[in-house]
């Protein structure tokens, strides 16, 4: 059996040369684009299979141990520590086919920022309660649906399809057909088993879209117009599907429907302009164009490469952050280095130790400090993938391998605070991390409007992008920008 670094460095190649091929844009068709994507999705589905086989193995072996317990025959205590140790061995694998899966799920969110741009931030809400709607590729006959869906139509030229289960950020519809004039359309897709005889399957595949002008519905019978016609037999296999699955919406299939109508709404509507929605909603897109400012990506390049040469590196970042970045080859990954970044930390205890000191108000007003240490939970949906940092290539595969770690350790929220009343909004400081990590307490402001009128505006629920300082390395000018876009934008629905 191999051992964990073998495992590692088996996944993590493999990755790689996927990954180096979609970032170094080493295709030269929409064909070798989908081939890519493919190699993707068989990868996934292997570790799947793989963790899958790992857990039946575990059960096996934890069955075993039951009834050696239960018998207690000579030598059975033996046996016990030898299978405790399988046990935590397949543990310890599992882990690293679900590090693979985790980076594999990113790659694919690259792909979806690279094809679809800000257009996928509608698909990246989450249900507001918690639902058993899948997020992972499905196997077998309903893998074999959404990949027949997707070739049939991209080939009658639908658009490049992008299949949303390969990545964790597309959390509504099953593919979206990317299309050069921007009429993106996703789709959800149902597959019935409905036979196999004579070495022969048939399927019946149910799609859903939703078309809001003429156009689209133009584009769409011309797609449909394009697709082959099918065999008499398979059409009545299709009528019997038909009277076997009527096309009557379950909940979950009417939930899924009405969460893409409102997105394709939001993608729909033109920017800094009030739409109405869903049950007397109103809403307005919001366009944040990053620039040299809004991110620290010159910084983090620095602090990476000063980690490599001195193997840690650690800065204070708009008098607010502190940055730390780690390199270490052979890679810190669970589980054969465990304690190896903690030894590393103690090396440069000092150092850190001063930038944090320097982020912070003096004792006088020591009450302004609110010291929120890492990432907390998560990134939100519509965060960047690490594959997407404006950093060379060559990093980014030290990121992914483990080479390279790089983070915002700790940020004083009360220089936050005091960069956003600068703009004249009221914030109120959280009173511990807990409260941070449950919500961000309200920004608020008064604006007075075009007719007059003075409205208070507040953004509540601002943790997700709050949380775009830590997993974007998003700077102080840049989050302050975001936010005042968001009252400016909030101000303009209240004068509708």
């Amino acid at each position: 059996m191999e051992s964990y670094e073998e495992q590692y460095f088996r996944l993590l190649n493999e990755i790689e040369k996927i990954a180096r091929s979609f970032l170094e844009v080493k295709f030269n068709s929409a064909q070798e684009l989908w081939e890519l994507e493919i190699a993707l999705v068989n990868y996934q589905s292997g570790l799947w299979e793989a963790i899958n086989n790992e857990q039946a193995i575990k059960q096996e072996a934890k069955a075993r141990k039951t009834e050696i317990v239960f018998t207690k025959l000579e030598g059975w205590m033996s046996q016990v520590r030898q299978l405790d140790t399988e046990i935590e061995q397949i543990d310890n694998r599992i882990k690293i086919y679900r590090y693979a899966q985790r980076l594999s799920r990113e790659l694919g969110d690259a792909f979806a920022w690279v094809l679809l741009g800000d257009w996928l931030i509608p698909l990246t809400k989450k249900p507001p309660e918690p639902s058993h709607d899948g997020h992972n590729l499905p196997k077998d006959h309903g893998l074999t649906g959404i990949l027949a869906t997707a070739i049939h139509l991209g080939n009658a030229g639908f658009g490049f399809p992008l299949l949303h289960d390969i990545t964790n950020c597309l959390c509504i519809g099953d593919i979206t057909f990317c299309s050069p004039d921007s009429l993106h359309t996703t789709i959800e897709v149902k597959t019935h088993l409905e036979e196999k005889k004579e070495g022969k399957t048939t399927f019946d595949i149910q799609t859903d879209m939703i078309f809001l002008n003429s156009a689209e519905t133009d584009k769409w019978n011309a797609v449909r117009d394009r697709i082959p016609k099918l065999p008499s037999s398979v059409d009545e296999a299709s009528e019997r599907a038909e009277a076997q699955y009527p096309r009557q919406q379950s909940p979950r299939r009417k939930r899924q429907v009405e969460r893409m109508k409102e997105a394709k709404v939001w993608q729909s509507m033109p920017a800094n302009q009030v739409f109405e929605f869903g049950d007397n909603n109103r809403g307005i897109k919001n366009f944040f164009q990053p620039d040299e400012t809004t991110h620290n990506w010159k910084i983090v390049l620095d602090l990476i490469m000063k980690a490599k040469a001195d193997g840690i590196a650690s800065c204070p970042v708009d008098n607010a952050f502190v940055y730390l970045a780690t390199y270490n080859n052979p890679p810190l990954v669970y589980p054969w280095s465990k304690g190896q970044i903690e030894s590393i930390l103690q090396q440069a205890d000092d150092k850190i130790r001063a930038d944090i000191t320097s982020i912070f108000y003096p004792y006088s007003e020591r009450e302004k400090n609110i010291p929120i240490w890492g990432p907390t939970g998560d990134p939100p949906s519509d965060a960047i993938p690490f594959f997407m940092y404006s950093l060379p290539a060559d990093i980014i595969m030290d990121i992914m391998w483990g080479r390279v770690t790089i983070s915002v350790l700790v940020v004083n929220l009360g220089k936050i605070v005091a960069a956003l009343e600068e703009i004249r909004l009221e914030v109120k400081l959280p009173k511990d991390k807990e409260e941070f990590e449950q919500f961000l307490p309200p920004i608020s402001a008064q604006r007075v409007l075009s007719d007059g009128r003075i409205v208070k505006v507040e953004l509540h629920q601002i943790r997700s992008i709050a949380q775009k300082m830590f997993y974007e390395f998003l700077s102080i000018p840049g989050f302050v920008r975001l936010i005042q876009g968001y009252i400016d934008a909030s101000s303009l629905v209240n004068l509708k």
